[in-house]
């Protein structure tokens, strides 16, 4: 078999024969089939399908980072809460977003709307979440009240006060009353009084203390227990022995019950009524001096 040599001088190629081996074609028409093979290895059918398959998927990279782009400046159109409201109304939801709206849905500083929206009166709890490309997904945990304090505010399950903009529905709750830094032991001392009363069969359904001190319990009925300044406790459980051995039977006649005597209590009665009364005033089983 013939073996050639090529030696490449100043860009010419020149062809040495060894051994008796034989020069068939010129270095000219070598070199040009050289050329022609590598022509054929780059148009080849398998580089052409690479080809255009590295152009689709180039095309489809484009075209995705172009919707992107758009989808990232898009603007923020909706929100969604996702549970159902009890107390808190969408509309005041509604007005907390609107300055939000409109504006780039990617940077919206979930942190500032988390506490603008926390700070709502109904709001006791947020998560924020985007749903691309232009939705506000809201999870809002509302106050659960457990009692009204005064006219304007309520108590949550916390123990703590917040004053929403309306209290509809809530006439069922207990009423609680007194200075604002006694709203803990106000409500302490309610569930303390429930339980004693709960031994008769009885529930109150309102509890204040003065600024001088003075504490009233109102019974389901509208009874009023005043329980004055001290030993509360003891006061209401000596109603609770007087009202299974007297009020019972007259209770429904009763407008007030003051328990602040040493050995027994002062009865009002309703539109001046009752046994044994004075000008609607009667004492049960007791003097006039009071504790």
């Amino acid at each position: 078999m013939a073996v050639q040599r090529y030696l490449w001088r100043q860009e010419r190629c020149f062809a040495v024969r060894q051994r008796g081996a034989t020069l068939r074609q010129p270095a000219a028409a070598q070199k040009k089939q050289v050329r022609i093979g590598w022509l054929k290895r780059i148009v080849s059918p398998t580089v052409l399908v690479r080809a255009a398959a590295l152009g689709v998927t180039l095309a489809t990279l484009l075209a995705g980072l172009h919707l992107g782009e758009r989808v990232m400046q898009s603007p923020l159109r909706a929100f969604v809460i996702e549970e159902e409201l009890r107390h808190l109304e969408e509309e005041g939801v509604a007005e907390a977003l609107a300055p939000y709206m409109g504006r780039e849905f990617a940077t919206l500083p979930l942190r500032e709307l988390r506490g603008v929206l926390a700070a709502m009166p109904w709001i006791a709890g947020v998560e924020l979440k985007r749903d691309w490309p232009d939705t506000l997904v809201l999870s809002l945990q509302e106050e659960q009240p457990v009692a009204r304090w005064g006219e304007a505010m309520l108590i949550n399950s916390e123990g703590e006060l917040f004053a929403p903009a309306h209290r509809r529905g809530l006439e069922r709750l207990p009423l609680l009353d007194g200075p604002s830094a006694m709203h803990g032991e106000v409500m302490a001392r309610f569930a303390q009084f429930a339980g004693i009363l709960a031994q008769i069969g009885q529930a109150s359904d309102s509890l204040r203390v003065s600024e001088r001190g003075s504490w009233r319990l109102v019974l389901e009925n509208g009874v009023e227990l005043v329980l004055g300044e001290h030993r509360m406790v003891e006061r209401l459980q000596r109603f609770n022995t007087l009202y299974e051995r007297l009020l019972m039977r007259y209770l429904a006649d009763i407008e007030r019950i003051d328990l602040r005597y040493q050995h027994g209590v002062a009865v009002q009665w309703r539109d001046g009524k009752g046994p044994g009364s004075a000008g609607g005033r009667a004492r049960q089983d007791g003097n006039n001096v009071k504790e």
